[in-house]
C-alpha cells in the first residue's frame, strides 16, 4: 500500500473523529488527500521533504497528525514526533473500527481502494549529468504550468500533475507523477522521462 493512501486514511479518520481542522503532509503525496480535506472541511498544508519541517509545523499549528511519503507519521499525541509503534496501533484501530462497522465481509484491500482515486506512478529516480540544466529547461518550457516551487518544481496540466526534485547528494532527478486517467498518465510520464533524458 503506497504511503499516500496510509496518510489519506489517517487524515480521513482524524477529520471524522476529532475536532482538529489542521493537518500536514508531503507535497509529493496524492491529490486524493486534498480531496478528502475539502470533503471534510479541514485544511491540509503541503510541506517540503524533511522530518524537521513536520515537527515544527505540528507544534506551531497544533496539528493532530502529519505524514511524509518516506513513512514518517507524526502525532500530536506523541509530542509531535514520529513513532512507528503508535502508527501501527492507530492503523489497527482504524481497521478494527471499519471491520466492526462493516455490514459485509471486511477486506482491507477494498477499504484502501477508496483512496486510489487517481493513477499514480511511484517516485522515479532518474540519473542525469546536469540536474540544474534539466530544471532550467523544464522551468522555461512549462513556466505557465508551475504551481509550486516549495520543493523542486510542481506542475499542473489539469488532467495530470507532477513534482520534480533534485537530490542534494547525487546527480539524480526525483519525479512524482499522477493523473486522472491511467493511459494518459503513463503516456505523459514517458514523454517527461524522454524530455529529461534529452536534456
Amino acid at each position: 500500500v503506497l504511503m499516500d493512501y496510509i496518510i489519506a486514511m489517517f487524515i480521513d479518520y482524524y477529520s471524522k473523529n476529532s475536532h482538529s481542522k489542521q493537518y500536514v503532509c508531503d507535497l509529493r503525496a496524492s491529490r486524493v488527500i486534498l480531496d478528502i480535506a475539502k470533503e471534510r472541511g479541514v485544511k491540509v498544508e503541503l510541506l517540503r521533504v524533511g522530518r524537521s519541517f513536520y515537527q515544527d509545523y505540528l507544534l506551531k499549528h497544533n496539528c493532530k497528525f502529519g505524514g511524509e511519503l518516506s513513512g514518517h507519521l507524526f502525532f500530536h499525541d506523541f509530542h509531535n514526533l514520529d513513532n512507528p509503534d503508535i502508527a501501527l496501533i492507530y492503523l489497527l484501530k482504524i481497521i478494527a473500527q471499519q471491520k466492526i462497522n462493516s455490514k459485509n465481509e471486511f477486506r482491507f484491500s477494498e477499504f484502501v481502494s477508496q483512496y486510489k482515486k487517481y493513477s499514480r506512478i511511484e517516485e522515479t529516480n532518474l540519473e542525469v549529468k546536469d540536474p540544474n540544466k534539466v530544471f532550467t529547461i523544464l522551468e522555461k518550457d512549462f513556466k505557465i504550468k508551475i504551481v509550486s516551487q516549495i520543493d523542486g518544481l510542481s506542475f499542473d496540466f489539469g488532467s495530470y500533475w507532477f513534482n520534480v526534485r533534485k537530490s542534494n547528494t547525487e546527480p539524480i532527478i526525483r519525479i512524482n507523477f499522477e493523473g486522472t486517467d491511467e493511459k494518459q498518465t503513463k503516456a505523459e510520464f514517458d514523454k517527461l522521462i524522454e524530455k529529461i533524458k534529452k536534456c
